[in-house]
């Protein structure tokens, strides 16, 4: 039997739909910027992440869909960040709100529109953005690192740094991403480890290669992230 799913019943009247997104618009982006305000952040960086950034070059940072909480201020500037969203519906209103949070969004997956989403990724890139990719998503398995970001990566030509975040008090949702809900004002880490450069013209062996390494390096910083905590308590 078919689950049944009010957003489904609504997915069928365009005007109900409409306001269904409006109101969930409306929700996340108030209630976001509210809870921004809220809490404070420390950063980590490698030593080849903080020189790169601190040029003022271009990265495709590499962020699992469970930690994404830290990309409400892992950048000063907003308005460079351009991140890769699924264009689903639920896609939709996670778009509209970091939208109106100050962020760009490329809307795409490798599932669906995969060629459109790229060729604003591209777009992004070549005005000087720095890119943002969900690795595991748009579903999973958490933590999974999918090829397509190292694929962006060779085709944009910018290195890829890994991107993580923790936060003191905080608590995991259920669903395949095992979100990480940051309480009220507890704060947050942000943790950058060493660029991957992809070489254009690698062959398949060698990107799969970048991508257990960019899984692996995402592990450690997480496990490092949240060690964080108790140890400077």
């Amino acid at each position: 039997m078919a689950k049944f799913r009010v957003r489904n019943i609504l997915g069928k009247v365009p005007f109900l739909d409409g306001l269904r997104l409006n109101a969930l618009e409306a929700f996340c982006t108030h209630g976001i910027g509210y809870f921004d305000g809220s809490y404070s952040t420390m950063r980590l960086y490698s030593p080849k992440a903080k020189q790169l950034l601190d040029e003022g070059k271009s990265a495709l940072f590499a962020v699992p869909h469970g930690r994404m909480i830290g990309l409400l201020r892992f950048q000063d500037n907003r308005a460079r960040v351009t991140i890769l969203i699924s264009p689903s519906r639920d896609g939709e209103i996670i778009a509209r709100t970091i939208t109106n949070l100050g962020l760009t969004a490329s809307r795409g997956s490798e599932k669906q529109d995969a060629v459109k989403g790229g060729l604003q990724m591209v777009k992004a890139a070549e005005a000087g953005k720095h890119l943002v990719v969900m690795v595991d998503g748009p579903r999973g398995p958490a933590y999974e690192v999918k090829p397509g970001i190292i694929k962006m990566a060779e085709i944009t030509g910018l290195p890829i740094i890994p991107f993580t975040s923790s936060s003191r008090n905080a608590m995991t949702m259920w669903g395949w991403d095992s979100f990480m809900a940051t309480h009220w004002g507890s704060p947050i880490l942000h943790v950058f480890g060493d660029p991957i450069e992809v070489p254009k013209g690698s062959d398949e062996d060698e990107r799969e290669a970048l991508r257990v390494q960019l899984e692996r390096q995402l592990e450690g910083l997480r496990t490092q992230s949240d060690k964080f905590w108790s140890t400077s308590a």
